[in-house]
């Protein structure tokens, strides 16, 4: 099997917020990550976690927006 890394400050479809991971059952209830996943922006369209496009958006930084907005609302 193929593994490889990939950095949090990489602009890889990994770390973009549009990417979503496909996954293999591997017997009972594991699920195991392939190198295979799909793109919601602006269409959807396949994508392995190592490319990129000009669409990219950080995970992180969506996150933490997301976590600032929700401590600006609870208080």
């Amino acid at each position: 099997m193929l593994m490889y890394g990939i950095y949090e400050t990489e602009t890889v479809c990994a770390n973009c917020r549009h990417f979503y991971q496909h996954y293999v059952k591997s017997g009972g209830m594991t699920f195991t990550p392939c190198n295979s996943g799909h793109c919601s922006y602006p269409r959807l369209k396949d994508r392995s976690p190592a490319d990129t496009c000009k669409h990219f958006e950080s995970r992180i930084v969506f996150k933490r927006r997301l976590e600032n907005e929700s401590d600006k609302i609870s208080v």
